[in-house]
């Protein structure tokens, strides 16, 4: 979904499949896009918008909202997989826009692609709209990567909780699937405390499936989970019907319309 200003752009379709663009309405000061990904349809809206008010009003500055960030778990090379976030990020400069919001990009090399971005505050969403609605003893970080981002990032929240993360093996043999996940605590005692996992996406759930048995196994009461982008598809997983995690905390970067009683999302835009 696509929106200038507001209003929603590019929504309907001919009959031939080509968008309908009505025209919409223009600020004298600053116009901003809001990208709400959902397929690559939105990227065609994103350049005819931005072609709209490169002619309809050029002296007016442009932001793009985009909470999250098409193709950024495409950073690198994969196999025969072209590095599309590379390109993505072309586009985007390309644009020139005064500012561009994102949530909790994948990675840095996001930040080092892209310019004039600007990450929205999500630590203080942790701390301000998850954190008063649970008792934790525990931050953990789903792997050392995550541990390693999330400790520069979110230095209110490192400080504030004990950190522990964990450790997954995978089979590159049968699509890289997890075949072993371990919890580094370095000789914390879990037993009966409480942790909070964080994460910046979720797809199936898979890796947040081994994550709470693992802690599970170490003793631990209550797992709750955050993360900032969530997919539709963890409804297709067992995450929130079969697994041991108490609340699935999420934004509405993605998933807007779905509810589940496990599941609680907190509007950041």
């Amino acid at each position: 979904m696509l929106k200038i200003n507001g209003e929603i752009f590019g929504d309907e379709e001919f009959r031939n499949k080509e968008a309908v663009y009505k025209k919409p309405r223009l600020n004298t000061d600053i116009n901003t896009i809001t990208l709400l990904f959902e397929s690559n349809k939105d990227i065609a809206n994103l350049a005819m918008a931005h072609s709209y008010l490169n002619i309809h009003a050029p002296e007016q500055k442009k932001l793009l909202l985009m909470p999250y960030l098409p193709y950024s778990r495409m950073d690198r090379e994969i196999n025969d997989q072209i590095f599309s976030l590379r390109y993505f990020a072309d586009i985007l400069n390309n644009m020139s826009f005064e500012k561009i919001l994102l949530a909790d990009p994948h990675s840095k090399v996001s930040s080092d692609l892209i310019n004039n971005l600007e990450e929205l505050n999500i630590e203080d969403i942790i701390l301000d709209e998850i954190l008063p609605k649970i008792d934790i003893d525990f931050i953990m970080f789903p792997d050392k990567g995550a541990k390693e981002k999330y400790t520069k990032k979110y230095l209110k929240l490192c400080k504030k909780h004990k950190v522990i993360y964990g450790q997954k093996k995978r089979d590159l043999s049968n699509r890289g699937k997890i075949k072993e996940y371990s919890i580094i605590a370095e000789d914390i005692d879990l037993k009966d405390k409480s942790v909070l996992i964080i994460d910046d996406l979720c797809s199936f759930g898979n890796t947040f499936n081994h994550a709470s048995s693992a802690l599970k196994s170490e003793g631990v009461d209550k797992i709750y989970l955050f993360v900032t982008h969530t997919e539709n598809t963890i409804f297709q997983g067992e995450l929130l019907d079969s697994s041991d995690i108490e609340k699935v905390f999420t934004t509405n970067s993605i998933l807007r319309s779905q509810s589940h009683p496990k599941l609680l999302v907190i509007d950041i835009f």
